[in-house]
């Protein structure tokens, strides 16, 4: 029986002395491309009719048929399409419950083996039902701290504090129970408008996003019953949020037209809308280092 308990009790440390957070790969968006006769460094942003978006840093961003890249570059492209591909696909994702922490297992087997060694050492029978009794009621009151494990959906804000911090003072952030909030004028460090040939008459200014009109992105985010598809949708107003206080747009204009096709951005994938209010239209690749 001590044997029994000794298993139990290294079981039970095991799960703190050995676990760790999972990811030992580095962050590697940058790679080099071998692209017919020529190698570039960039990172990878979409496939679009056969047609692969590398985005060169500081230099905008570039576009190479597939088939002119090397069978490993090739095999890579088709890789990070696939992952894209998966995490768009939330029409059929529904909410899980919560994980079921390792501990409640560790704390069913310890009472299981608690109680049968009450019927192992000589105690008095009269006394077999209380300490049973309270072997239930210790069960029960461990169980009452399920809602302890953190929710599968719920965001540490200081997670996300890490990922703004490296663009402060120009941002600000702060959080509350329900939401994280950053403060910025939306004018980012690097250059603005230089290479958009659709040109638009309009110029960057800062704007007032504080106090009640500082962007909101909620700590606890339910997955909505009929997802909407930003192909049709959301072409109006900031879809995501930048690390450098930049709103991201739709990679569509409010007319449904290809911002980026139509030769709408500049160098960083952004422009001026009529507020002159400066944001992206793709993903902002060049804040990754």
């Amino acid at each position: 029986m001590k044997k029994i308990l000794l298993f139990a009790l290294f079981t039970f440390l095991s799960q703190f002395l050995f676990a760790h957070n999972g990811g030992h790969e580095g962050h590697a968006n940058i790679r080099e491309w071998n692209i017919e006769d020529q190698t570039i460094q960039g990172a990878f942003l979409m496939i679009k009719d056969g047609l692969v978006y590398i985005e060169i840093a500081e230099k905008g961003m570039n576009k190479y048929p597939l088939r002119q890249f090397s069978e490993k570059d090739q095999e890579f492209i088709n890789q990070k399409q696939t992952i894209v591909h998966t995490l768009n696909q939330f029409a059929n994702f529904k909410k899980r419950k919560k994980p079921f922490h390792p501990i409640f297992v560790v704390i069913f087997f310890s009472l299981l083996l608690f109680s049968i060694s009450i019927y192992k050492i000589k105690i008095n029978p009269r006394y077999r039902p209380i300490f049973l009794f309270f072997a239930i009621l210790l069960s029960g009151s461990l169980y009452s701290f399920r809602d302890a494990v953190p929710d599968l959906f719920a965001t540490d804000p200081l997670f996300l504090e890490s990922a703004f911090y490296p663009f402060k003072p120009n941002i600000n952030t702060h959080w509350d129970e329900d939401y994280f909030y950053v403060e910025s004028n939306g004018i980012p460090e690097h250059q603005m408008m230089v290479g958009i040939t659709a040109w638009q008459q309009q110029v960057p200014i800062p704007q007032c996003y504080t106090g009640m009109n500082a962007w909101s992105i909620p700590l606890n985010p339910v997955l909505a019953s009929s997802p909407l598809s930003t192909e049709q949708h959301f072409m109006k107003g900031a879809i995501a949020l930048a690390t450098n206080g930049v709103p991201i747009f739709n990679a569509k204009n409010n007319q449904g037209i290809d911002s980026y096709l139509a030769g709408e951005l500049d160098a960083f994938g952004g422009h001026c809308g009529r507020a002159d209010d400066y944001h992206y239209h793709i993903a902002p690749l060049h804040l990754d280092n």
